[in-house]
């Protein structure tokens, strides 16, 4: 009666929530997986139960709750609400089209990582996942979907789709039996991950070609719908080009965007192939036991997570497997773009699985390890094993060491395979020379600041002379709007340099006063 009444005061319409109508039967399941074992008291009279008899048999009481999603999933206990009042605040925001006001929900679809471990975990399969991924298309279609949650993440992709992006065959063949698709993350992380794994694959298959770029994810969990159209349209075309190959995926991001978006074309985990081929000559690793971190869109994909298993066993490592794992792996915090929507939750997650055990990691996707990594936690990637690469003391690469990377990664197979000079930007500024400090790169980090916008920002405010001067610190502010972000940079001129100081990015329009010189 309630829930009717409720429906009527929102909707106009009276007929009730489905899941409150009264049922004759139990749905609710509960994980007694971690619950020890308390067998029943009965009373010591056979009749009737003391004081003390009955609290002990209370006590056996496991308070049931319907909570298995929010148990493996901080959303939930983040926002201090249940996935039905989720629906709820989300289906209401749907009808504010113009104001401010009721766009709460805005923010709780866009902290969540879309992983799907919430269907896995649910008795009944509620998919809380695929309901947030459609409120965002829902919200971007009614153009109330902030941009700027997904603006970097975005370009990102568009960068690895242009300036960084290459699709070849096999030096002297036309087709290709198999092509290598890295990803866009993986090259960015360390270019020697896709150099070394593509010259070992060229080996063993000599006619695999490699497509190098993004899958088109970013597009997707930002609801950019028409990029993400396009995306599968170019990779569908470089894919038909080659013949229609088989894809050799590292990622289990890419294999599960493939087989969302181009369902007829076939694919194997590179981790597979590895072992079937054999490893490289000395594979190793100094982790004498560890953990397999599975990333999150493995959970689709049985055989990759077995393959990366044997190849570290292989390696002479004892594994150890976490309570998250396999088909109920959970995200790192990577997934979804939560980041720039929520950074306290994307903190809060990358926290919890960092405590899920003490052993050293060994993951299968760079984003769990490198932000695993980036925070204290000893973690390798499965081709750090394969290859035998020592990492030892080295911090993973900031935002702008990522885009150089893969750039790199292009020059160099281009060269070395193909013999082509790859077409190089035109010469930067050399100018002015402008250092950031490690502490500053941090923050720029945390804060998704390139680099290149740094730079930008600091060579216009010097060119127009539009900035702040503080005398008492000796320092300038300057600030420049660049898509959709204002970028703000606290610097100092120190003789023939710039020393950066501080930044800072929103995504509030100043808008320039034109008569400020009368």
């Amino acid at each position: 009666a309630y829930h009717s009444i409720e429906k009527y005061l929102k909707v106009g319409l009276m007929g009730g929530i489905p899941e409150t109508f009264i049922t004759g039967e139990c749905l609710f399941e509960m994980d007694l997986s971690r619950v020890e074992a308390a067998c029943n008291v009965e009373p010591f009279d056979g009749v009737r139960y003391t004081k003390e008899e009955a609290v002990s048999e209370s006590q056996r009481c496991l308070k049931c709750n319907c909570n298995a999603c929010s148990d493996c999933c901080e959303i939930f206990d983040h926002f201090n609400n249940w996935p039905s009042s989720m629906v709820h605040d989300a289906v209401a925001s749907l009808h504010t089209k113009t104001s401010i006001k009721g766009q709460h929900a805005t923010r709780t679809m866009n902290g969540c990582n879309l992983c799907g471990l919430c269907k896995k975990v649910c008795p009944q399969g509620i998919d809380m996942g695929k309901f947030f991924h459609d409120f965002r298309y829902f919200k971007a279609e009614d153009k109330m979907l902030p941009p700027a949650f997904h603006d970097f993440f975005i370009r990102d992709m568009n960068f690895s789709n242009d300036e960084a992006f290459f699709a070849r065959t096999a030096p002297g063949c036309s087709t290709a039996s198999y092509v290598f698709f890295p990803g866009c993350q993986l090259g960015a992380s360390d270019p020697r991950y896709v150099e070394k794994t593509y010259d070992f694959l060229l080996e063993k298959i000599p006619d695999i070609g490699i497509i190098h770029g993004c899958c088109g994810a970013p597009a997707d969990w930002g609801a950019d719908r028409f990029l993400n159209e396009a995306t599968v349209s170019m990779l569908r075309e470089e894919w038909t080009r080659m013949g229609k190959p088989v894809i050799i995926f590292a990622c289990p991001t890419c294999k599960h965007q493939f087989e969302k978006f181009i369902p007829e074309a076939e694919g194997v985990s590179l981790y597979r192939v590895l072992e079937e081929t054999g490893l490289p000559e000395n594979p190793g690793c100094n982790y004498e036991a560890a953990c397999v971190f599975d990333p999150c869109s493995s959970r689709y994909h049985s055989s990759m997570q077995e393959s990366v298993r044997r190849l570290a066993e292989k390696a002479g490592i004892e594994l150890t497997e976490l309570f998250y794992s396999r088909e109920k792996a959970q995200c790192c915090g990577w997934g979804g773009h939560i980041q720039e929507a929520n950074p306290s939750l994307f903190k809060k997650m990358v926290g919890d699985r960092i405590n899920g055990s003490q052993l050293p990691y060994i993951t299968y996707c760079t984003n769990c390890n490198d932000t695993f990594s980036d925070r204290g936690k000893e973690c390798v990637h499965i081709l750090d094993i394969v290859h035998h690469l020592d990492k030892k003391g080295l911090r993973p690469p900031t935002l702008s060491q990522r885009r150089r990377n893969r750039l790199a990664v292009k020059r160099a197979m281009l060269k070395k395979v193909w013999n082509l000079e790859m077409e190089e930007a035109g010469p930067p500024d050399e100018t002015i020379t402008i250092d950031i400090p490690e502490e500053v790169q941090q923050k720029m980090n945390r804060l998704m600041i390139l680099d290149e916008e740094v730079f930008t920002t600091i060579r216009n405010s010097e060119a127009s002379g539009y900035r702040i001067y503080d005398p008492g610190s000796d320092t300038y502010t300057g600030h420049l709007r660049i898509g959709i972000i204002t970028y703000w940079v606290e610097y100092q001129k120190i003789e023939d340099r710039i020393q950066v100081r501080n930044v800072y990015s929103h995504r509030v329009e100043i808008v320039e006063n034109l008569k400020r010189n009368l």
